[in-house]
């Protein structure tokens, strides 16, 4: 018997894949029938161009603007096959999954996933992340340095201002009899150790927070008197101003004095401390910079005041000094200048009260007589 032959293999495709092709970050592809050959073989549609095309990512890295993180939740919170156990959320558990949607994925939440366009959607039973967004993907945190989304901004309440105390009544009271009445001087400084210095007639007290105790520091007799005060910024010794134009370094842990110093011809009624330097005003209307650890301790000598000089005050990082005078104006001097930086005369009294903001740099807060008070920048 002749053997049969087996019949040609139709090489045409007859059956057309039911399921859509897989966008591997490519042009989609759909399957078509192509009348020259007469079979179904796959064809490059060319979707209509726009102004804004899509952006594709990397075929195996999903992009997190285009995948709907909310809905893939919300499936996988729904699935039936979870445990009981798993099922059971407390408050925080909820608030801690919202908190992590809305800020950490960048959606909103079930209720905003509804509002969005129908290209970021996920339609059920599909695929949780997306290969491709859209153009008109939002931007404003692309150069954004807060871990709050731009849009999500609004998303915290602001924080409730607590209603500072201040007491109506003083904690302490403590008697200061011969304590001078002069607008000029500066009597009344406190250290970082918490410890209070006052310049009563001719003596210095010391009084401490801690232990409440009193200590006399110094009695400059019955030919002087206490005209300023001013702690180093450590709290170890203490300068004072006297009327003949003197300045005292004392060591207030064991009540000795380290030194005296000259150079003012009236009486010291300002100082201020900038690490080892230390500056004093006078009613000779000059300012002299003094180097305490030097034998030869003078450094520099400003005289643009006309009159007393009644307030000092050094910035917190060291560089700008400011300087109040019965001039009524108010001078900002460089660190190793000898011509005040800037001029103020907007005050129509003395300017005694001076303040350097320690948040702001450059802020300084000023306050002369019965004026009101300025903050030149």
């Amino acid at each position: 018997a002749r053997p049969r032959r087996a019949a040609p293999m139709d090489t045409r495709m007859d059956v057309v894949a039911s399921f859509p092709a897989y966008d591997f970050g490519g042009k989609p592809v759909v399957a078509a029938v192509c009348p020259a050959l007469g079979d179904h073989s796959p064809q490059y549609s060319h979707p209509p161009q726009h102004s804004q095309s899509p952006q594709y990512s990397d075929r195996f890295i999903p992009s997190r603007n285009a995948s709907d993180f909310s809905s893939g939740f919300d499936r996988l919170e729904n699935d039936p096959y979870r445990s009981a156990a798993a099922d059971i959320k407390d408050t925080t558990a909820a608030a801690y999954s919202h908190l992590l949607r809305s800020e950490v994925l960048g959606v909103a939440g079930a209720a905003t996933a509804d509002q969005n366009d129908g290209g970021n959607v996920a339609a059920e039973g599909g695929s949780l992340f997306r290969y491709k967004c859209s153009a008109e993907a939002a931007t404003a945190d692309a150069f954004s340095s807060s871990a709050v989304p731009f849009r999500k901004r609004d998303f915290f309440p602001p924080p409730r201002k607590v209603p500072r105390k201040i007491a109506s009544q003083p904690f302490k009271v403590l008697d200061a009899p011969a304590l001078q009445d002069d607008f000029y001087l500066n009597l009344l400084d406190w250290s970082s150790a918490n410890v209070l210095a006052v310049g009563l007639a001719n003596c210095v007290y010391l009084w401490s927070a801690h232990t409440s105790e009193v200590t006399k520091l110094c009695d400059l007799g019955e030919d002087d008197m206490i005209t300023s005060v001013g702690w180093t910024q450590r709290g170890h010794h203490l300068a004072v101003g006297t009327n003949s134009g003197a300045v005292q370094i004392w060591d207030h842990a064991q009540c000795r004095k380290l030194r005296t110093m000259g150079g003012h011809s009236e009486r010291v009624g300002s100082m201020a401390w900038n690490g080892y330097v230390l500056s004093t005003g006078s009613r000779d209307r000059s300012i002299l910079h003094r180097d305490v650890r030097e034998a030869s301790h003078s450094i520099a000598k400003l005289t643009e005041h006309r009159h007393e000089v009644c307030g000092l005050k050094w910035s917190w990082d060291g560089q700008q000094l400011a300087s109040g005078g019965n001039d009524n104006k108010l001078f900002v001097w460089g660190m190793r200048s000898c011509r005040p930086e800037l001029k103020f005369t907007e005050h129509e009294a003395a300017v005694k009260a001076i303040a350097w903001s320690p948040h702001q740099r450059g802020l300084l807060a000023s306050g002369g007589g019965g004026g009101p008070p300025h903050k030149p920048l």
